[in-house]
């Protein structure tokens, strides 16, 4: 007898069709886990596979769900289809939770005044208002409109599900208060791929320690949770106060190099 897991089939609907045209398509359990292993590359996304293949993307996280489960079996050769209204249903709570789960903080790590948790795109405007500041954006490119604010949090929350990281919000322990972000990302410097903290506050909380908490809790959950060996940052020269916070972190001064077209300390440091 052949395994019920390799001849699953479950109906799902052809996307962009008229209701009155729809075809149906059957997949088998294999098809449905390359679908779920080429979202899961790095670079794609379950919306982006969706499209590729025409799939509902509520029924790729049905999938996903069911195998992390392991309950994605087959249809038996004598039991009914899902009604097409029960699917329907389905779909529109999965498509609730995921607009929750956009929305629900995440804890990453704390300390003993701070916590610092994934963006939602609720603290869109919180962050706007930091990177309006004038100081605040002298060394992060400029200060930064709401839109801009609020792709680059779209960006952050993107890449908690494809990387893994990505700059967390700092927000006070005492009453939840955002103040900044810190946290790492992805950069290529001369041809090596590396893993750079950067830490930017609202100035009205400067030279209280925060970046240097907030960014010392985030070196120790890289290299404690991710496995981290070595990690950086990028300082324009003249940001003495970010450098400052770098060699209390324990970083050091590797060499200048040009990034992006400015040039750049590098700091870094090796986990112990």
């Amino acid at each position: 007898m052949s395994d019920p897991k390799e001849h699953e089939e479950v109906v799902v609907e052809v996307l962009d069709v008229p209701a009155r045209n729809r075809r149906r398509r059957r997949f088998t359990a294999a098809e449905k886990r390359s679908f779920l292993d080429e979202a899961a590359r790095p670079g794609s996304s379950i919306s982006e596979v969706a499209r590729r293949y025409r799939i509902s993307t509520s029924q790729l996280f049905r999938w996903k769900r069911l195998m992390e489960e392991g309950t994605l079996f087959s249809l038996g050769a004598n039991e009914a289809v899902v009604p097409e209204s029960a699917l329907k249903e389905a779909e529109a709570r999965i498509r609730e939770l995921e607009r929750l789960s956009t929305n629900l903080p995440v804890v990453v790590c704390e300390t003993a005044r701070l916590v610092l948790r994934r963006f939602t795109l609720d603290d869109v405007p919180a962050l706007a208002a930091i990177h309006a500041d004038l100081e605040v954006g002298q060394y992060i490119g400029g200060v930064r409109t709401l839109a801009e604010t609020h792709c680059r949090v779209t960006e952050f929350i993107r890449d908690y599900d494809r990387v893994g990281f990505a700059k967390w919000a700092v927000v006070l322990r005492s009453d939840g208060t955002l103040i900044g972000r810190c946290g790492p990302q992805l950069v290529r410097v001369e041809r090596c791929d590396e893993v750079e903290v950067g830490y930017t506050f609202a100035k009205s909380y400067w030279g209280c320690g925060y970046a240097t908490e907030a960014a010392s809790a985030s070196l120790s959950h890289l290299f404690r949770a991710f496995g981290k060996t070595r990690l950086i940052s990028l300082i324009e020269p003249p940001n003495m106060r970010s450098q400052r916070v770098a060699m209390r972190l324990g970083m050091t001064h590797e060499r200048d190099i040009e990034y992006e077209g400015k040039t750049q300390r590098l700091f870094a440091i090796a986990r112990q």
